[in-house]
């Protein structure tokens, strides 16, 4: 995911970390294993997040850094790349919604109402992620790779969310459109012609704005198209696409619960007790998150680049949590994160996923201006994966 501030990686020639790598393995086996007592899915789930992690952090692709190199420097290479992965996840969600609606199948898109809510929580969610230089996936996978400092921001990154559902009451009431997509206008082949169309105008305008080397780093672009074919694969096992948020606000809900919080006093998770009884193994989001921090550790560990690193200096401690609350509290009112509203909201073709992406460039934007007055005089040293 590019230069963030995680782990710096050791030298190319870093030797794999074998003890660490099969130990990894294990626990990926065992918690398949573990899983399936709820269902092959969980199994496949697991399988598939663990995948995504693995090229999350050996392709070095990130979210937050393609946001980021193309506001401060006008690099476009990263935000090219992102406009691949939209375009090729936009024809595979098309190919299987069309088969899907052939067949009979049950499949759910992401689709959800654009207002003062969700605006404001992409905005808040853009801010979070050049405060903590990390999205969503790109926490859960510098986790793996052995960043404490977004680790931090992970716990911080799940109760934000957890305090969105709490108020939910209140925000919930702000004024909205319908949820709509150009697929329920138009059909899904009409459709995806018209968002390859749009797809094909940003890029060319990237290109023209930011003309600097296209295709600096191939492994971006593979890393790019192994995501599209993976993260369709979460929408086939599960019936909808991966949810980064909701397994993250759970599992923080689930340890509230456990420290004497009662769910019944708040009126979103008094509707959730079941999800709030059942083991987090069952639920297709956490196990797909946690799929996907052990397959980044698995990862860096093969290369020889995993340890533990960070600052724990209080600015970059409260970089880390503040960007972690904004980006918690952000994607629950916005409908999801860099993943859940921004990639698979695009490829449902739902005017909400287009609509996060301005509001989220615009926050990165006052987030990158908000980091520069606030960044760590020793910050730690760069990487790949944001």
């Amino acid at each position: 995911m590019a230069s963030s501030d995680v782990p710096s990686f050791a030298p190319d020639q870093a030797l794999p970390q074998w003890r660490l790598f099969w130990g990894s393995s294990a626990a990926v086996i065992a918690i398949a294993i573990a899983a399936s007592l709820h269902g092959g899915r969980q199994t496949m789930l697991l399988l598939l997040g663990a995948a995504i992690g693995a090229v999350l952090y050996h392709g070095r692709f990130g979210f937050s850094s393609g946001f980021r190199k193309l506001l401060q420097r006008q690099d476009g290479n990263p935000a090219l790349a992102q406009l691949w992965l939209l375009a090729l996840t936009s024809i595979a969600f098309a190919g299987v919604f069309s088969l899907a609606e052939l067949r009979g199948w049950e499949l759910r898109p992401a689709i959800a109402p654009v207002g003062w809510a969700s605006l404001g929580g992409a905005f808040l969610f853009g801010i979070g992620m050049q405060l903590s230089r990390a999205c969503g996936c790109g926490t859960l996978a510098a986790v793996g790779g052995g960043s404490y400092n977004l680790l931090i921001t992970l716990i911080a990154f799940g109760i934000g969310a957890f305090g969105a559902t709490l108020t939910r009451p209140l925000w919930s009431q702000l004024p909205a459109w319908e949820p709509w997509s150009f697929a329920s206008q138009l059909g899904w082949g009409s459709a995806l012609l018209l968002q390859l169309w749009l797809l094909l105008i940003l890029a060319v305008a990237l290109w023209r704005w930011a003309p600097l080397p296209m295709v600096k780093s191939r492994r971006l672009w593979l890393a790019a198209t192994a995501i599209a074919l993976l993260y369709t694969g979460t929408l086939v096992v599960d019936g909808q696409p991966w949810r980064v948020t909701w397994g993250l606000a759970l599992t923080t809900a689930q340890v509230a619960q456990n420290l004497g919080w009662d769910p019944q006093s708040s009126v979103f998770w008094g509707r959730q007790l079941g999800r709030l009884s059942s083991s987090l193994l069952a639920d297709p989001s956490v196990i797909t998150d946690l799929g996907l921090i052990l397959g980044a550790l698995t990862a860096a560990a093969y290369e020889g680049r995993w340890r533990w690193q960070g600052s724990l200096q209080p600015r970059a401690v409260g970089l880390s949590i503040a960007g972690g609350l904004s980006m918690g509290f952000g994607a629950f009112l916005a409908a999801g994160c860099n993943i859940s509203a921004y990639l698979a909201g695009i490829a449902s073709t739902s005017l909400h996923g287009w609509v996060w992406l301005v509001a989220a460039l615009l926050g990165s934007w006052v987030g990158i201006h908000l980091r520069s007055r606030w960044q760590p005089s020793s910050a730690p040293a760069s990487t790949n994966l944001s």
